[in-house]
């Protein structure tokens, strides 16, 4: 359960001015975008990974059509204005998620949508002609309209987004091999997650492709340890403590942010500080992508008591997941990382406009740890 202490007084920032909200949308939806040419690029480049890479790719579009749905939402809002995380992720507080939910859950409620663009259009076009003057209250109306028509929930990210179960290939005929992905909106964080989960069920159990019972169930309890994101590890263990007949071999989580930017951001990093201390006016603005990773490295048999009239054991597998010791990395920090979140593996990305990454000759050494990704205007991407 979220606690006050949780949040700060820029966890829930009002946008003033519809200035202010262009730009955000602007710098937010220009490195969705850059993050999404990445992808593409990878799916293109590593045919090993084009699967993981295609579905990031599809979480990162829900992404961004949900944050151009917000853009229009607020765009000629006469009275209420866009609430962002100016401290922590950079992205739009968990409330507006919220909203978009209920907005969702009444327009089904509502039923057939009637859209009013055509007419809408023409009142515009209509009171520019005779009156010349900016029809505000028509383009709020149209802003509106075109909001309701977006509210489409597979085109969404929203706080649980169920994914898809894929079948592999397993020559161990005593266990089923599935991928399951998922992705999420942390209300504590104000991020967004995209999960990946390699894992084993045993063959005994009804198969998950073929029961929906069993598969409804599995989803029931990912949904429940899946729709927030405390340490990676955490989740992993929570799946295979809940799930006596599901193994976790590998999940891997896609943390999508923070985004910072000079223009609406507080409580920087010092590198990034540093970063846009210098560079080009206008630009100053990064985007922090992290893979986190948990590996199984084998299974132990737990034994549990219960008092049944007599004393019985019952015996339940575990996986064991492998959590590097301070003596397994180089750096200190490195593990103190890794031991916070329960990985096994964590690798970092800075994505930043390429006109500012020219201006800093030591980013490199500002972003120790990071591998770091610069992009153009015209879609260009470098260091990948």
């Amino acid at each position: 359960m979220l606690q006050w202490d949780d949040y700060s007084i820029h966890d829930l920032v009002a946008l003033d001015q519809q200035d202010e909200h262009v730009k955000y949308m602007t710098k937010t939806l220009t490195a969705f975008k850059a993050v999404e040419k990445i992808y593409e690029l990878k799916k293109e480049r590593d045919q090993e990974a084009m699967t993981e890479h295609g579905i990031i790719l599809s979480f990162l579009k829900k992404l961004t059509s949900t944050f151009e749905l917000l853009r229009l939402k607020y765009l000629f809002h006469p009275v209420d204005r866009l609430k962002i995380d100016k401290s922590d992720s950079g992205f739009v507080n968990f409330y507006e998620i919220s909203q978009l939910e209920v907005d969702l859950h009444q327009k089904k409620n509502r039923g057939i949508f009637q859209d009013k663009e055509a007419v809408l259009k023409e009142r515009i076009l209509s009171h520019l002609l005779h009156k010349q003057t900016d029809p505000d209250e028509l383009l709020a109306e149209m802003a509106q309209n075109a909001y309701q028509k977006g509210l489409v929930q597979d085109n969404l990210f929203l706080f649980f987004n169920e994914g898809k179960l894929i079948r592999q290939k397993n020559e161990n005929p005593s266990r089923r091999k599935y991928l399951y992905y998922w992705a999420c909106y942390d209300k504590k964080s104000n991020m967004p997650y995209i999960y990946l989960l390699d894992f084993e069920q045993d063959a005994e159990e009804k198969a998950l492709h073929v029961n929906s019972k069993a598969f409804d169930t599995f989803v029931q309890i990912i949904r429940s340890e899946g729709s927030r994101a405390p340490a990676v590890g955490i989740v992993a263990m929570a799946i295979d403590q809940r799930l006596d007949s599901i193994h976790p071999k590998m999940l891997k989580r896609l943390c999508i942010g923070p985004i910072y930017s000079q223009s609406f951001s507080v409580n920087l990093p010092k590198e990034t500080e540093q970063l846009f201390a210098t560079g080009d006016e206008g630009r100053k603005f990064v985007f922090h992508l992290t893979e986190q990773f948990v590996f199984s490295i084998g299974q132990s048999v737990i034994k549990d008591q219960k008092v049944l009239g007599s004393l019985l054991t019952e015996k339940r597998v575990r996986e064991r997941f492998y959590i590097p010791k301070a003596t397994d990395v180089d750096e200190y920090s490195v593990y103190n990382e890794l031991e916070r979140q329960k990985a096994s593996l964590i690798r970092k990305t800075v994505v930043m406009p390429y006109k500012l990454h020219q201006h800093v000759q030591d980013v490199q050494d500002m972003y120790s740890g990071f591998k770091v990704i610069s992009f153009s205007r015209h879609g260009i991407i470098n260091g990948l």
